[in-house]
């Protein structure tokens, strides 16, 4: 699998990726696992479904840019907003990752709430070294003017895409029954 997807990479030109992300592909037995166990269960064939998870993951983050994306790299005010935050661990040793919507106001800012997203998916890497993660979506107070369904559908495309085998469970706290709706 993993010579099939560096074959991929070299074809589709090595430029249009990190350097740092292909040598991570070429030496982390670990980082070519996710990859398949991410793809694993479904049909066809696996290792062609998994070269190609790897080639769009890969392209994904030298698209945005993750070799300069830093603490710096993002708005702090959003940081310290607490819209997104990292606390404990659940009963399974999973570090939790906290989406704190009453804090969160859907507005002209969602590319740099992406950022900030992607910011903690990257701090969680490093710090968990590739385990498994556990969210909470923390919705206690929150109401109609929190609910984004863009942020949720970013969430769920990177945990789909480009962070291959990272979540463990989803935790809902206190959702509002008007929020049921979007949610489902």
């Amino acid at each position: 699998m993993r010579q099939r997807a560096l074959n991929k990479l070299e074809d589709e030109g090595l430029a249009n990726f990190l350097p740092a992300d292909i040598e991570k592909f070429r030496t982390n037995d670990k980082y070519v696992g996710r990859f398949w166990l991410h793809v694993f269960d479904q049909p066809g064939s696996q290792l062609e479904e998994a070269a190609g998870v790897v080639v769009k993951a890969l392209a994904w983050r030298k698209k945005v840019g993750l070799d300069a994306l830093g603490e710096a790299g993002v708005r702090r005010d959003l940081l310290d907003r607490g819209v997104f935050y990292s606390h404990g661990r659940d009963k399974e040793g999973c570090k939790l990752m906290v989406l704190h919507l009453k804090n969160y106001t859907k507005g002209n800012d969602f590319e740099d709430w992406k950022k900030v997203l992607v910011y903690w998916f990257e701090r969680l890497e490093r710090e968990e070294g590739g385990k498994l993660i556990s969210w909470v979506f923390d919705c206690k107070g929150a109401g109609l003017k929190n609910m984004d369904l863009d942020i949720i559908n970013y969430i769920t495309e990177c945990m789909e895409n480009y962070y291959p085998w990272i979540l463990n469970l989803i935790y809902i706290f206190e959702m509002p029954w008007l929020m049921n709706a979007g949610f489902k």
